[in-house]
Formats: C-alpha cells, sequence, structure tokens
C-alpha cells in the first residue's frame, strides 16, 4: 500500500460524512488542494488527516503507521526492535509510534482479539483518529514580567 492509498484510506475512516474542518467544524466550505491538504474557506485553516491526531508533526509515511497498527492488532507481544524489522524505521522511531499507539487506543488493545482482523484493524484505526493531541497554549507558557520596588 503506498502514501495516497493510506492517505485516502484514513480520510474515509476520519470523515465518513464529509471532510469537516477541525478547527471550526465546518463541512461545506472545504477547498481540496494538491498533496492531501484541505482548506476551511470560513477559517482560512490548512489541514490534512494529519491535523490533530498521533501522525501531527510525524516525518513517518502514513503507510507505516497503518502497517505498525495492523503489526500491533494481530500480536500480542509487539517489541520496538520486532515492529522496526517489520515496518523497516530505527528502534528509535518503533519506540515512539509504539508509544502513541498504545497511548491512542488505550492499554486495554488486546481486548477485541475476538473479532475477526479487520475488524481489529478498523476499530483501532478509528480509536487513533478519534485520539485528540492537545497542543499546548504558548501565550500560557511565556515567562511573566516580575516587577519589584524598593522602598529607601
Amino acid at each position: 500500500m503506498n502514501e495516497i492509498l493510506t492517505r485516502v484510506y484514513l480520510e474515509a475512516r476520519r470523515w465518513p460524512n464529509g471532510i469537516c474542518c477541525p478547527a471550526c467544524g465546518e463541512t461545506g466550505r472545504i477547498t481540496t488542494r494538491k498533496g492531501g491538504y484541505f482548506r476551511c474557506n470560513r477559517c482560512k485553516t490548512d489541514f490534512t488527516v494529519r491535523t490533530g491526531t498521533i501522525f501531527q508533526r510525524s516525518h513517518v509515511p502514513l503507510d507505516k503507521w497503518l502497517h505498525a497498527i495492523h503489526v500491533l492488532a494481530t500480536s500480542r507481544n509487539v517489541t520496538s526492535i520486532g515492529l522496526a524489522k517489520a515496518i523497516g524505521v530505527t528502534q528509535k522511531t518503533a519506540w515512539l509510534m509504539l508509544r502513541k499507539l498504545r497511548k491512542a487506543c488505550g492499554d486495554n488493545a488486546y481486548t477485541y482479539l475476538v473479532n475477526t482482523p479487520q475488524e481489529l484493524l478498523d476499530e483501532m484505526v478509528d480509536r487513533v483518529l478519534a485520539y485528540r493531541v492537545i497542543q499546548p497554549d504558548l501565550a500560557a507558557l511565556a515567562p511573566t514580567p516580575v516587577t519589584s520596588f524598593l522602598q529607601r
């Protein structure tokens, strides 16, 4: 599976009723741009299927993410070394991917093993896409100026 087919699959899973802006929730005034980008004409925000998910700001291609979800869904004991060999990334990248996937899917990701592998894969993809990454408010993290007066 290549990057474009994976992106189309994830778009269909994330937005089954049509594309929705993650910033304002607009569904009607969305323009398709090249490279998998969309633009909301209401709030002028550019976004992709990665926006607001664990895939955001990740340089790992989406097809490797989907392959990692498949490996995690079909195997019980997945290590970062085994995942790295299976999908062709470094061990450090595989460890970070496993960490994000386990956080998004929950600790009890193996409770769905009674389903067929395709249903399990779809369930895990839905959980990953539904998990929202909270971006920190940079204004709140800025240092607060402190002034003091000394009376003599």
